[in-house]
């Protein structure tokens, strides 16, 4: 039931492509903080896939580089573009590999095992 209330209630279209604090979309919120049981209701809902904060980076270049392998694996899901790049020329690959803490390996294979598919 919390997830057709969710998509009833919660989730109308205009919300979905509003624009927070820096660029952020609801579904960029939900890959930066892990929400890997969001995300799947964010794009049935139509959340743009491959939305781009202000500086350029997308839902799955955040959860990439903030180690959200569960949140990864659901942005794969969706089919996203693993070419694009923030402003800084960097896809969610290349934040993978040098990420804040230590390289997230993990995520790397599955972004280089999404590529060869």
């Amino acid at each position: 039931w919390y997830s057709s209330f969710l998509t009833l209630f919660v989730l109308p279209p205009l919300l979905l492509s509003l624009q927070g604090l820096y660029g952020w979309t609801a579904l960029i919120c939900a890959a930066v903080e892990g929400h890997d049981t969001v995300i799947p209701l964010l794009l049935e809902a139509d959340a743009e896939i491959d939305a781009q904060s202000n500086y350029g980076y997308t839902p799955l270049i955040l959860a990439s580089m903030h180690g959200k392998e569960a949140a990864v694996r659901e942005l794969l899901k969706g089919n996203p573009n693993l070419d694009l790049k923030n402003n800084s020329g960097k896809t969610a690959l290349d934040k993978a590999r040098e990420s804040f803490k230590v390289n997230h390996q993990s995520i790397v294979n599955l972004l280089v095992a999404h590529e060869r598919s």
